[in-house]
């Protein structure tokens, strides 16, 4: 058994999936300018790795959402991957990762993004687990917060090994993950097989030196 984890934004999908979401809601004037550049800004600081969790920006632009029926923001969310996030899918990695694979491979995406968004992203490839941040939903209403802990740093480091342990499979099994980000330098040591897809500067550093394989983006 492979457990192969694929981090989603700017791994599987050339850009943030938030970022794109962010402008979305400001073309819709359904955020402000002003919450707009909140939001970027939490981000910037997160790519800088000056920040390690984007609960803030994802609290944020849950705000806009609050009070929304959850069918209504499966729709919304629906179109949005559609229109906007479909284009942004890297297939060329996706068909080398399943090439890679045998037939007894789990793939899970994982992503610090909302759970709506990773699960419409899935279901587009195929891909039949998921851990992502999950939107606080209340009598079928969005709350406008999260429920539990945002799928970055040491949280996402539980959830996958939670996910793991969870499947209860005794037999010998081999773990791999592709991610983009410095931050995910922890996760890429305990892993089996680390890979590294386009990775920022810290993180190209890091894989050189210890000789992890290194994706690079098909342009």
């Amino acid at each position: 058994m492979e457990f192969v984890f694929i981090d989603m934004d700017r791994t599987l999908l050339t850009d943030y999936s938030l970022s794109i979401l962010i402008s979305d809601l400001k073309s819709r004037g359904m955020i402000n300018g002003v919450d707009k550049i909140r939001g970027m800004a939490w981000f910037a600081l997160y790519k800088m790795n000056i920040m390690t969790n984007v609960a803030k920006a994802l609290e944020i632009l849950l705000l806009s959402f609050k009070g929304w029926h959850k069918c209504q923001m499966v729709d919304y969310i629906e179109q949005l991957v559609d229109l906007k996030l479909s284009t942004k899918i890297d297939y060329p990695l996706w068909n080398f990762i399943r090439g890679r694979s045998t037939t007894n491979t789990q793939f899970i995406l994982v992503t610090s993004s909302f759970d709506m968004i990773a699960n419409a992203v899935a279901l587009r490839l195929g891909i039949r687990n998921v851990i992502a941040s999950r939107i606080l939903i209340e009598d079928d209403y969005v709350t406008g917060r999260i429920n539990g802990d945002c799928i970055t740093g040491p949280a996402r480091e539980k959830a996958m090994q939670d996910y793991i342990f969870n499947q209860k499979y005794s037999c010998k099994f081999i773990t791999t993950y592709y991610a983009d980000h410095c931050s995910d330098i922890p996760i890429l040591e305990w892993v089996d097989r680390p890979c590294a897809v386009n990775p920022d500067r810290r993180l190209r550093q890091y894989a050189m030196e210890r000789d992890w394989p290194i994706f690079e983006r098909v342009k």
